[in-house]
């Protein structure tokens, strides 16, 4: 029964994990911010966020408005953090 209602939902067909073969497992270390939809830089890398949603360091910046300890919203979840709490993520 849920299959089906996944399956009505997803257009009619199921979800299926495939192995791909070396040759198409390549990937790249590019990230785009979501919210100012720019890549990361090393001047501005990815930044991890407490509730796990990931921003650039200058789109948490404009978010606690230039200050460390000033909590804002995740654009992403209710969840509050601090530009201080954040991680960078080394990709």
């Amino acid at each position: 029964r849920h299959s089906a209602s996944l399956a009505a939902r997803s257009g009619g067909e199921l979800p299926v994990e495939l192995e791909l073969p070396p040759t198409h497992r390549m990937h790249h270390s590019i990230f785009a911010c979501p919210v100012s939809k720019e890549p990361t830089t090393p001047g501005n890398p990815p930044m991890l966020l407490p509730c796990g949603h990931v921003l650039a360091l200058g789109s948490l910046t404009k978010l606690a408005r230039g200050s460390r300890t000033v909590r804002f919203k995740c654009p992403y979840c209710p969840a509050e953090a601090t530009t201080a709490m954040a991680k960078v993520l080394h990709l």
